[in-house]
């Protein structure tokens, strides 16, 4: 982090928007407090919601898709908290010497553990838990279908709002961006019982949820954190080796991890995303090596349609006028044809197999919601 010179001994008001920093002074602050040292409290200063007047709820509905469904759930969302929390300060305050893990991890709580933000928790995890129910979900299919749900959210980045929202704002708006989403995954995960953390690459100004995963399982953890990675900005299986982000990010460098909350739950699924991976990259494989023994193929039967296309011009010509030459023709020309039906059938096989592989990659790379039925699909396939 660059500070100015009059930062280096001055308290600064740090802003974060997008993962960037600015660097405010606040000198006037220190004019006003000038030899009452009393009134100048040293410690950080986080945003926070301002207690608002009396309480205004309406209906918020959201729409998106999980496993082989689309799921709407429709909470109450107070209007009074969200007008407060999206007209919030939204500035750490903090010495310059104060550590940036320090200052970094406890402003980021700020958006997501206030407590007037509660209610919304509760009233969004009533319905996620009466989903996971009715579907019979296992803990790792549940923590699937709360991060599908904020994958879904509209991706948005607003120049004019600097800084992370409140995850109410994110709700309430149904847009968000890598931070607003992640932040909103990790509250509410956290809440039930999941062992998780915001991965925070500052340097490429992006952010990521992480999962915790089991300890015979943690060498497939990103980075070495221990947790899978979760691209929150699109639909991403959980620990997907190959990230692509909404906004053309590419991650250069290893992640501050930052835990949210003390669960325990882990994503023990982990073998099957990996699974699936591999059968995705396999499926590249086998298009790669069939596409050129196609075109091959294609090219032979091209030249031996040529030869027969010759051969019974002549046949025709001489059927009458030189028996012997159309009887040397037929043979050739009939064995022409066997060797166009044996290419045939080459080029059909090889023809299936390709379709095959791509009709599987395909259905991978669209069911991205779906990790037990795509599972399911690639253990069925019969293609490898």
């Amino acid at each position: 982090m660059t500070s100015t010179p009059a930062a280096q001994t001055a308290n600064t008001a740090v802003a974060v928007r997008r993962l960037t920093v600015a660097i405010v002074l606040i000198a006037a602050i220190l004019t006003m407090s000038a030899g009452c040292e009393d009134l100048l409290d040293d410690s950080p200063i986080y945003p926070g919601i301002p207690a608002g007047g009396e309480s205004e709820y309406v209906p918020v509905s959201h729409t998106f898709n999980f496993a082989d469904r689309e799921i709407t759930i429709t909470v109450p969302v107070d209007k009074t908290v969200y007008a407060a929390a999206y007209d919030a300060e939204k500035e750490v305050y903090i010495l310059d010497d104060t550590p940036d893990d320090e200052w970094t991890q406890a402003y980021y709580y700020s958006f997501m553990d206030d407590e007037s933000l509660e209610p919304l928790y509760d009233a969004i995890l009533t319905e996620m838990r009466k989903i996971k129910s009715g579907l019979n979900l296992d803990s790792d299919r549940y923590a699937e279908l709360i991060i599908a749900y904020v994958q879904s959210f509209e991706y948005y980045t607003d120049d004019e709002r600097r800084y992370p929202k409140f995850t109410i704002e994110t709700v309430y708006e149904d847009i968000g961006d890598c931070d607003d989403r992640s932040l909103l995954a990790a509250a509410l995960l956290s809440r039930e019982g999941y062992d998780v953390s915001l991965l925070l690459f500052y340097d490429d100004e992006h952010m990521a949820l992480g999962i915790r995963l089991p300890a015979d399982k943690a060498h497939l953890s990103y980075a070495d954190s221990g947790y899978a990675y979760a691209e929150t900005t699109l639909g991403h299986f959980i620990g997907w080796p190959d990230m692509v982000f909404a906004d053309g990010t590419e991650i250069t460098s290893d992640p501050m991890v930052i835990r949210v909350g003390n669960g325990t739950l882990t994503y023990n699924s982990i073998g099957e995303v990996e699974a699936i991976y591999s059968a995705y990259k396999r499926c590249d494989e086998i298009t790669d090596r069939l596409l050129p023994r196609i075109t091959a193929k294609e090219e032979e039967l091209n030249e031996i349609s040529g030869r027969m296309t010759k051969l019974a011009a002549r046949a025709n010509k001489v059927r009458f006028s030189d028996v012997a030459e159309y009887n040397r023709i037929v043979p050739e020309y009939n064995a022409l044809v066997n060797r166009y039906n044996a290419v045939t059938e080459e080029l059909k096989g090889y023809e299936e197999r390709y379709n095959a592989a791509v009709d599987l990659s395909e259905y991978i790379a669209n069911h991205p919601f779906d990790r037990k039925g795509v599972y399911k699909k690639v253990r069925n396939s019969n293609i490898f």
